[in-house]
């Protein structure tokens, strides 16, 4: 399921979800994935876990917030409550603690929908309901194991959770799970009216890359004719990973890769075995590979193996890692649990062998060899119907089923783009309101070397009255502000009075919309998540022109005065997790042929052209691409690089139509204007998209994923593949044409600047008026400053009414 910015997803912004679950967050693909589609779908969503901390954690670099509530053992300890990690655990207080905590963050937020997910979640979402009774929201439970059956818990622990769901099961207004077999047991043994929907743990097939640069097979240095195995996810007595260790035994000359984060005494136990063994060079213990990059790595293994121990919730269990496996395209070992062999033989994707028998095993892993080539032909049929993209859907639509309607209607006759250039992004914008019978004008405070196009300039000016009343005099005539990368009253530290523009504008009832671009939200605290950040080389002190905690404080201004921040794509969403992703719009630079790239899909080309445009060398990974093409060039492949700077718009795109491949960059996480423009001219597209962000595209992706490691891989391929090149030439346009021409992005725009629904946070934004920084000039002689706390703030709002109050503010900003 592709992104869309539509009117659904815009309505879709106007509903606020939170998701809880009660663990780390970090790992768990279900959950995330869930959040991922909801987000992706406009969703307003912040996503709750349980953290180790005494305090309420921040995990960022998602695209919707994520919060770690403190964990419950702090308060048991103080309430004289003996906690054990390990031992029985009181968790009717527990989950009452945990409770109390969720109700903290959703009683102020008006959220419509509650989703929970796992044995905790019933009992946390049950009690919060029966704390809450009077709060109107539909919730959503996903049921994740089969509570009765989890034998290898203790009997206390999993006799509590299975009374709590037999308590709260049917207050759910949508129960989800995890297979067929567990939703007709539910369904059986808790008397429900009908069965859960199951929606399948399996990835994405959206992250497969099978030009990753990492691997297993790579990474343990092994040959092609050396057989691996692999074993990935946790490492715990009831995953049956010793019985690996024993069948190794009997199985000269193979390997097993254990991919596991876990470490505890299960894993000392085994590895203890191995050496007593003496098959160390053939037991290989890998890290954790995050979940998006999973399949890719494991695509060259010659068999997953998946021997968890036979008792009653593995009985009905269709584990994420079978799919994963299949996914990787990798045939799968099993052992003989209900519903896992019943899927394995009927789709004929791998071996089953009896739980806790070596020998059983060893035939098995035999059988699945020998085999290899017969059970991989099966597999990418598989992975394509037991995908995320399809399981998805499912979720999607108990959405729809009770999403009420909730938006503005608000009259927009007349938009002020400003007050940048933006690549051009804001004229376009402009000039493409008109045709909607639109009144619409660009503004620039400095103009740019590339020769954008723009309609009014207005010199940088100093705040004070005269500037402010220049200013309201600018956008008198204007219904919408959208603003693009910065305010109009703006300091370099990003504090007072930047954004005081945006206040003022929204008192004289205009709507205001901020529009984050690129590097202004980039926040290197989080942009080091991203394994090709440039935040070592700081190019041109990228990261020096802000502090971070300054650009997380005027985004939180920004978002409690605007009526909705913007973005240009997911990856600068992960910046600013409150906003809407509104796409770069590009005139159609192919108007007059709408033939793509000249290419012959029969041969090679004998030349290759590969352009490429940096606005900055070192943030769009030059060196790279740079460095791959003079590989590429010493194996004799003949081509011309041309690198394009310094050249206004036009110019460059003259160069851009004669190219046959554009690179865009390998650094950032998500294509550019560049990008958009080579595929509005049918050319093949390279550039570096996030591996968690894929899923943004469609399945028949429109740019050829590259990164710094693997960008002559990518070159390669394209040049020996000409029928690919005018695949994703393809691609690339009808991408273009579905997300960035003009006629599929402004018609919702419009629907967005008219139904968005305004939530602005006065209790911010008077902080923010009334932080003690805030000087108002009254004339030459006499300065004064707001001293006012926020609750005296607010005790004028509840005394002379909100208006009358902003009222005052807004006259005391004037003078």
């Amino acid at each position: 399921m592709e992104f869309l910015f539509d009117e659904s997803y815009i309505d879709n912004s106007n509903h606020k979800i939170c998701m809880f679950v009660a663990n780390g967050i970090v790992g768990d693909s279900r959950v995330i994935k869930t959040a991922d589609t909801l987000k992706k779908k406009g969703f307003d969503l912040f996503l709750i876990g349980i953290g180790p901390k005494k305090k309420v954690e921040v995990i960022e670099g998602y695209t919707y917030p994520v919060y770690l509530l403190p964990h419950p053992k702090h308060e048991l300890i103080e309430q004289g409550i003996e906690w054990k990690p390990k031992g029985v655990v009181d968790y009717s207080v527990y989950t009452d603690i945990v409770s109390q905590s969720v109700i903290k963050f959703i009683e102020d937020e008006k959220i419509d929908f509650l989703h929970t997910h796992d044995m905790v979640g019933i009992s946390v979402g049950g009690k919060i309901t029966d704390m809450l009774p009077d709060y109107k929201w539909s919730w959503i439970h996903d049921i994740h194991e089969y509570v009765s059956g989890l034998t290898d818990l203790d009997i206390s622990t999993r006799n509590f959770f299975y009374e709590q769901e037999k308590k709260y099961i049917k207050r759910p207004n949508a129960l989800t799970c995890v297979s067929e077999a567990l939703s007709s047991k539910l369904k059986h043994d808790l008397d429900l009216n009908k069965k859960p929907i199951v929606i399948h743990n399996s990835p994405r097939i959206s992250s497969f890359d099978p030009l990753f640069y990492k691997d297993v097979r790579s990474d343990l240095c092994l040959k092609q004719d050396e057989r691996l195995g692999v074993y990935c996810g946790n490492v715990k007595e009831v995953r049956g990973v010793d019985l690996i260790i024993e069948a190794l035994d009997q199985l000269k000359g193979l390997h097993v890769a254990i991919i596991t984060n876990s470490n505890n005494s299960y894993v000392e136990k085994i590895k203890n075995r191995v050496l007593e063994l003496e098959i160390t060079n053939r037991v290989h213990f890998l890290p954790y590979v995050k979940y998006d990059n999973l399949i890719s790595y494991l695509r060259t293994a010659d068999f997953g193996i998946h021997p968890i121990r036979k008792y009653p919730n593995a009985e009905i269990a269709l584990p994420n890692k079978l799919f994963e496996y299949i996914s990787a395209g990798v045939p799968v070992v099993v052992s003989n649990n209900e519903a896992m062999e019943a899927f394995v033989e009927e789709k004929q994707c791998g071996v089953v062998f009896k739980d806790g028998d070596p020998k059983s095993l060893c035939e098995a892993i035999n059988l699945c060899i020998s085999n290899h080539s017969q059970l991989s032909n099966k597999l990418k049929a598989i992975s394509e119907s037991y995908c995320w993209e399809k399981e998805e859907i499912k979720i999607i639509d108990i959405y729809e089923h009770f999403k009420k309607n909730k938006f503005s209607n608000h009259d927009v006759k007349s938009v002020l783009q400003l007050p940048t250039i933006s690549a051009g992004q804001p004229n376009t914008l402009s000039s493409e309101l008109s045709n909607y019978n639109l009144f619409s004008k660009s503004l620039v405070i400095s103009e740019h070397d590339y020769g954008y196009e723009y309609d009014i300039v207005e010199s940088e000016q100093k705040y004070g009255k005269e500037s402010v009343d220049n200013f309201l005099k600018v956008i008198k005539n204007y219904d919408v502000l959208h603003y693009h990368s910065r305010t109009f009253f703006y300091n370099q530290a990003l504090s007072y009075p930047s954004a005081i523009d945006l206040f003022v504008a929204s008192l004289e009832n205009k709507r205001v919309f901020f529009h984050y671009r690129g590097g202004e939200a980039r926040r290197k605290n989080v942009f080091q998540y991203n394994e090709f950040n440039y935040i070592q080389e700081n190019p041109n002190n990228v990261f020096g022109k802000y502090n971070v905690l300054s650009q997380k404080k005027f985004y939180e201004v920004v978002n409690a005065i605007a009526d909705r921040i913007f973005v240009v794509d997911p990856e600068l969403q992960t910046y600013a997790p409150h906003s809407i992703i509104v796409p770069r719009v590009i005139k159609d630079l192919n108007e007059d042929s709408l033939s793509l790239a000249d290419i012959n899909p029969s041969a090679a080309q004998a030349h290759i052209k590969i352009v490429h445009a940096p606005s900055n060398r070192a943030i769009k990974g030059t060196d790279y691409i740079e460095s791959a093409i003079t590989a590429l060039k010493s194996k004799g492949y003949s081509i011309e690089f041309i690198l394009v700077e310094k050249l206004n718009n036009k110019e460059a795109i003259e160069i851009y139509k004669k190219a046959d491949i554009i690179v865009d960059q390998l650094r950032i996480g998500w294509f550019g204007v560049l990008a958009v423009e080579a595929m509005a001219l049918g050319k093949p597209v390279v550039s570096y998209v996030r591996s968690d962000l894929r899923h943004y595209l469609p399945l028949e992706k429109p740019v050829m994923v590259a990164d710094p490691k693997n960008i002559q891989t990518v070159l390669e391929y394209l040049i020996n593949n000409p029928s690919y090149r005018q695949s994703l030439s393809a691609e690339g346009r009808k991408y273009y044409l579905n997300h960035h021409h003009p006629r599929k992005v402004l018609p919702s725009l419009i629907y967005a600047y008219k139904h968005i629904k305004t939530n602005r946070d006065y209790v911010k934004i008077f902080s923010y008026l009334n932080s003690g920084k805030v000087k108002y000039k009254q004339n030459e002689r006499n300065n004064w400053t707001v001293k006012k706390s926020v609750n005296k703030v607010i005790a004028s709002i509840q005394r002379d009414g909100l208006k009358a109050t902003t009222l005052k503010i807004l006259e005391k900003i004037r003078k």
